[in-house]
């Protein structure tokens, strides 16, 4: 059986910490999170990834922002030595959301557009610092929100365009995560307890990100940071090395992953429901011959009925015991995401998974 294969699309404004965070992500799972494991199928691409955190650790570099052309990374998602899953994570520059497509556009501009409605999970990006400074203002309705050059027409048209884009295709609407970077802003900016910030924002989330309150769509909200910086003035020039504090890089992605395979789940349990009915029929249409006279052509007709009915009783074990491991991953990713909000079906929600 083939590996599945997801893809994640991140949209933010400029200078919002999207190719940081994915460097501080891969740094996390790469060394192994519990049975976890993330790496690139790429060796070169690999070390050149290590290579950049190691940077920031030993000198203080931030990570280069991503240019006009994209950078595309294919990840493999494994327990152990077992791979569940490949990801293919493309990191557009910032502000890519913002620019028309005319005849003079940068070619990323179109490569953005085309790669949203495929992708199977969206992150939109908001600047921990500027929702900060919302909450503060007491989280107005009309809110002139800004994140690095994105407002919320433009956060409202993706989620749109994202579920949109992948009903056209046929598929169900994408998992979201809004990734609130600079997590050591937020409380700053909003001059109060960070879990006070945190509960104001998640609270009054439907003010901003009104199209991610629609029936049918999953969204995981959970704060990330690199460090304990508490400054915006972060790129270009080396930081404060002692800083470096990284907390809940790798939760978005295991909710990423823990949302494909429900959606698997889903559609592996129809599966198994026409499966049951093939084999009810089956045991209906054995009976029946069984009743039946002309004894040299029933034989026939119940061997090629019993021969349907060992496959179909071997597909549906085979059917469980995928269901089970399934069932069983999809309870350990969502263990890394406790206590986070998520957004199901227009309501806000609480995991509990019973994790760390």
């Amino acid at each position: 059986m083939a590996t599945p294969r997801i893809t994640v699309t991140l949209a933010g404004g400029n200078n919002t910490g999207k190719t940081v965070f994915m460097h501080g992500m891969y740094h996390r799972l790469s060394a192994g999170l519990r049975d976890y494991f993330l790496y690139s199928v790429d060796r070169d691409e690999e070390i050149r990834l290590l290579r950049t955190w190691k940077m920031l650790q030993d000198k203080g570099e931030m990570p280069r922002a991503t240019g006009t052309e994209p950078q595309t990374y294919t990840f493999q998602f494994a327990k152990n030595f077992t791979p569940l899953l490949q990801m293919v994570w493309t990191d557009f520059r910032g502000g890519a959301a913002l620019e028309d497509s005319g005849p003079n556009a940068p070619k990323d501009i179109l490569q953005w557009r085309e790669h949203l409605p495929r992708s199977d999970s969206v992150y939109l990006v908001m600047d921990g610092g500027e929702l900060g400074k919302w909450v503060k203002e007491g989280t107005p309705e009309s809110a002139n929100f800004d994140s690095g050059g994105m407002d919320l027409a433009t956060y409202n048209w993706v989620i749109r365009e994202a579920v949109d884009g992948r009903r056209r295709l046929g598929d169900p609407p994408p998992s979201f995560v809004v990734l609130i970077t600079k997590m050591d802003l937020l409380a700053v900016t909003a001059d109060r307890p960070i879990d006070q910030v945190l509960t104001s924002v998640v609270a009054n989330l439907k003010k901003l990100l009104r199209q991610l309150f629609q029936n049918g769509v999953t969204a995981l909200v959970c704060p990330v940071q690199i460090g304990d910086f508490k400054t915006d003035d972060m790129f270009g020039r080396p930081v404060d090395r002692s800083l470096i504090r990284p907390q809940n890089l790798h939760r978005p992605i295991c909710f990423s992953l823990w949302h494909y395979l429900t959606e698997t789940l889903t559609a592996r349990q129809a599966q198994l429901a026409e499966i049951e009915k093939k084999i009810t029929e089956g045991d209906a249409e054995l009976s029946e011959l069984r009743a039946k006279s002309f004894q040299s052509i029933r034989r026939k007709k119940i061997a090629a009925a019993r021969s349907a009915q060992w496959g179909w009783e071997t597909e549906r074990t085979g059917m469980e015991a995928e269901i089970t491991a399934t069932e069983s991953q999809a309870e350990l990713l969502m263990r890394e995401f406790d206590r986070l909000p998520i957004i199901k079906d227009g309501d806000i929600h609480i995991s509990s998974g019973g994790s760390s």
